[in-house]
């Protein structure tokens, strides 16, 4: 991370954690949400015309505080709950199937999360595309 904070916002990853399995092996999940400070979040488009039909969605991108390949977070209850930007397999955790939680608004992914570096290679922020269809 940078010496100065990206943003002074707050996002939310909402991720579905596996609780237990189902008498016929099924997993059975929960929605947690990890809570990041100083991160930034900005609305790109917040809706679209074409003739009479107006079709509003939200295009967002987030910017995240990294250190150390892993992302400062807190759980519901403010306990340290940092996320590593990567799993064990090289793959980001923070992926399409996660959502992004701002301003009570939920936002799905458009993709994985980028690690972003800056021009010395240092692992600098991660950054986030997502979409909100309102309606």
């Amino acid at each position: 991370m940078g010496i100065f904070p990206i943003g002074n916002q707050r996002v939310g990853l909402r991720f579905n954690t596996v609780t237990g399995y189902t008498d016929f092996n099924e997993p059975i999940t929960e929605e947690v949400t990890r809570w990041v400070a100083n991160a930034c979040f900005e609305i790109q488009t917040p809706s679209e015309q074409e003739n009479m039909t107006v079709t509003t969605s939200e295009v967002g991108w987030a910017m995240l505080p990294v250190a150390d390949g892993t992302v400062p977070a807190v759980d519901d209850d403010g306990d340290p709950a940092p996320v590593q930007f990567f799993d064990g397999g090289g793959k980001p955790t923070i992926s399409s199937s996660i959502k992004l939680v701002h301003n009570g608004l939920v936002y799905v992914m458009r993709g994985d999360a980028v690690l972003e570096q800056d021009i010395r290679g240092r692992q600098d922020h991660v950054f986030c595309l997502c979409e909100r269809e309102q309606g």
